[in-house]
């Protein structure tokens, strides 16, 4: 399976084939569910661990940096991000689909 910079490098230097691109569209798709389970993980037991380290903060706002700073804070933002990388070229593949798909039929 190809990672998401390959597939970025791909759309980058342009797409040739709507086959290509139907398949990279499913592959990020399938990408994009891993993440949402590994985020889905994270978010289960961020609960127990939040107020864990709120016992020992003085606010909110310092707590939510301590968890920030903790390991699984910071894949929760890095699965976030990616997720957004992987939407937006999701997007892209679709719009060239869409596009391909008019100029077969003489609407572009």
């Amino acid at each position: 399976m190809e990672t998401i910079e390959q597939i970025e490098t791909q759309i980058a230097e342009g797409l040739q084939s709507p086959q290509k691109a139907a398949d990279l569209r499913v592959m990020l798709s399938a990408k994009y569910s891993r993440e949402c389970g590994k985020l889905e993980e994270i978010l289960k037991k961020k609960p127990l661990i939040w107020l864990e380290m709120r016992t020992t903060c003085k606010s909110v706002t310092e707590t939510e940096r301590m968890w920030e700073g903790s390991e699984m804070g910071t894949d929760e933002m890095i699965i976030k991000l990616r997720q957004k990388r992987i939407q937006v070229l999701i997007s892209s593949l679709s719009s060239f689909l869409r596009m391909k798909e008019n100029e077969a039929k003489n609407q572009y």
